[in-house]
């Protein structure tokens, strides 16, 4: 028998720079079918519908490239909890993030443990490019890590029957792990559905073993101080210009 756990699920972005040039890591992986749920469960389907602000979706045909995971700048805050799990390891099984320069995969850190429930939620900050601070309450694997690149990320779930990425060619037999829905409300706000293959049954994969959702906040851009001289120096030309054109005005009038 499965256990579900829920809660709400926001992951919000917070970019004071020009977001930096992210490296593809997912994007590659084709389209899955999503199997029915088994008894009792809530199947993906029934999970998008239910979000709230989630435009209609077709978990079957609407599939969109993972690439949107690593679009983000540095610094960066991204607050994200669980959405609902529907898995027999629900208690054993791991959320993470993993990441190597040319989606090679060589770090893998936890930012839920098996302990954490629906409604737990981590703060991951890169501090720097490469380097990622995870706060948060119970079940969170708080820390400082290295060797998390900012610009080249995927996502893994690691527990019982195994640890398997976003990219399928990382997985044993190419298994696909993951699957994810852009809003067509919002093109800032994704479902990610996560398979934990813990079952031989006809329904798998589900993809109701875990279900994230992430909603960016609009990237705001802060200007180079070099935008700052040149904003500068045209309000100044603007000035003297119509300073001269004063004086002359003033001129002709007497």
């Amino acid at each position: 028998m499965k256990r579900i756990t829920a809660g709400l699920a926001a992951l919000t972005m917070f970019v004071l720079a020009t977001p930096a040039a992210a490296q593809v890591c997912t994007a590659t992986n084709p389209s899955t079918t999503v199997g029915p749920p088994a008894s009792g469960e809530a199947s993906l389907q029934s999970i998008v519908n239910g979000l709230a602000g989630f435009g209609p979706t077709n978990v079957q045909t609407q599939q969109t490239g993972q690439a949107t995971w690593a679009a983000i700048g540095n610094p960066g805050s991204v607050p994200v909890s669980l959405v609902v799990e529907w898995a027999g390891n629900a208690s054993s099984n791991k959320f993470g993030i993993w990441s190597g320069l040319g989606c090679n995969r060589t770090t893998n850190v936890n930012f839920f443990n098996g302990s954490a429930v629906g409604g737990a939620s981590a703060t991951l900050t890169w501090l720097n490019a490469n380097t990622l601070s995870i706060t948060g309450g119970a079940g969170v694997n708080t820390g400082t890590f290295s060797g998390i690149y900012a610009s080249s990320w995927g996502l893994f779930i690691d527990g019982p029957a195994g640890n398997w990425s976003s990219l399928n060619s990382q997985n044993a037999g190419n298994r696909s792990a993951f699957v994810s829905y852009t809003n067509p409300n919002n093109s800032n706000d994704w479902v990610v559905g996560v398979e934990d293959w813990g079952s031989s049954a006809a329904n798998e994969p589900d993809y109701n073993d875990g279900v994230l959702r992430f909603t960016a906040a609009a990237t705001t851009t802060v200007p180079e101080p070099s935008t700052y001289l040149l904003m500068a120096s045209g309000l100044l030309a603007l000035g003297l210009v119509a300073r001269r054109r004063n004086t002359a005005l003033a001129s002709t009038r007497a």
